[in-house]
């Protein structure tokens, strides 16, 4: 009867090590590059944009410097092995050093730089933009691929903006102050850099041209002023929208005026503006003191609401009626703020309620508040309609 001969036998045993020894260097670099692969998955869904791009081209540069460093070996195992046969594999461990030697080299040269001689004009590690992106998978999509054209990414860009406005004015608990802070910077990010460097005419680049106590505005500066005019324009129209659309639902007799006379709109404008201001500010007390009985400490943090100047009836006559004929000046009312703290948008804003007043009574049928669902409100620094259910004879 002949002898079973295992397939494992017809492979001589220094083979059989060297068979070994590569298919562990083969599973060893299948893992590494899952490794790598998670990690920067990972590390793409919690950095921001500029801080991500840093890391990438650090690795990326590692990876390229390392295998470039050992690339010979590849070549001299292949000689090796012609010339000396199997007995060749004395030659593995040799090469694995000088390749970890080569790979260190690098990572320890690439950190270096990054420490000491890559530029911290604003760089950043944040988290803000990731989080929109990781909710947003089409948007991870266009902005790598670049695919859908200009049209998309100024739709993405303000699809972006509105949900930052959404989350300043009507948080849902999905990010954090510092998250939404982060998120702003790291899309003002490139424009902030662009004005301090190279200023145009813009508003941004005016404002940044101004010297501080005869210096240059710092990145930092720069950055939380720009971050000031971004958040102060999302969505404070919006709301005093809502406002005047629930408004005229409630009082058709003011619709049917501001239709019929169409010069009125602007005066409405500013009546709107004062009836359903829809911003506050808030102020942090540096220095304890008495106001009307009640102490403030130092670090509380005081509420105004510009609502209470403009509803009070030392200030404006029947403060609670809507009246077009009160032939205010865009600045008597406090709801842009007053003196030198009045907003920079305050006429832009004047202007797109003028034009959404315009629009909305010239597209939109005879229309009503719904009888049985109720306008849900909210408060805070800006006040608004988070639900205007309205109706309309089609």
């Amino acid at each position: 009867m002949a002898a079973r001969v295992s397939p494992a036998n017809l492979v001589p045993p220094h083979f059989r090590r060297s068979l070994a020894t590569i298919s562990m260097l083969g599973a060893a670099t299948g893992a590494g590059a899952l490794i790598g692969f998670l990690t920067q998955t990972l590390l793409a869904r919690e950095l921001g944009p500029t801080a991500y791009g840093l890391f990438a081209s650090s690795v990326v540069t590692v990876t390229m410097i390392a295998p470039l460093a050992g690339f010979g070996l590849t070549q001299f195992r292949l000689k090796v092995y012609g010339v000396e046969g199997w007995a060749a594999h004395r030659w593995i461990k040799p090469s694995l050093r000088f390749t970890i030697f080569t790979t260190l080299l690098a990572f320890a040269i690439v950190v270096g730089w990054a420490l000491t001689g890559a530029p911290h004009n604003g760089t950043r590690f944040t988290s803000g933009t990731a989080v929109w992106f990781a909710e947003h998978p089409e948007a991870r999509v266009i902005a790598v691929t670049g695919t859908k054209g200009k049209s998309t990414v100024s739709a993405l860009i303000a699809h972006l903006l509105r949900a930052l406005g959404k989350q300043l004015t009507r948080p849902d608990g999905s990010m954090t102050p510092e998250q939404l802070r982060d998120a702003a910077d790291d899309y003002l990010q490139p424009y902030v850099l662009a004005r301090l460097e190279h200023p145009g005419e813009d508003l941004f680049s005016r404002i940044l041209a101004v010297p501080i106590e005869g210096r240059s505005w710092s990145f930092d500066e720069a950055q939380r002023m720009c971050r000031n005019l971004l958040f102060g324009g999302l969505d404070t129209v919006v709301a005093n929208v809502g406002f005047i659309a629930l408004h005229l639902a409630r009082y058709p007799e003011d619709r049917r005026r501001l239709r019929e006379d169409p010069a009125l709109i602007p005066s409405a404008a500013d009546e709107f503006l004062r009836r359903y201001a829809s911003t506050s500010v808030s102020r942090n007390v540096i220095a304890n003191f008495d106001v009307d009985g009640v102490t403030l400490q130092t670090g509380d943090i005081v509420f105004l609401a510009s609502t209470l100047h403009n509803l009070d009836p030392r200030s404006f006559d029947d403060p609670e009626t809507v009246r077009f004929d009160r032939k205010l000046s865009a600045t008597r009312h406090s709801a842009m703020g007053n003196g030198p703290h009045r907003c920079v948008g305050a006429t832009l804003a004047r202007m797109e309620i003028i034009v959404f007043l315009r629009e909305w009574l010239a597209r939109m049928p005879d229309y009503w508040a719904h009888p049985d669902r109720a306008v849900v409100m909210k408060g805070g620094n800006v006040g608004a309609c988070t639900d205007l259910p309205l109706e309309w004879n089609t």
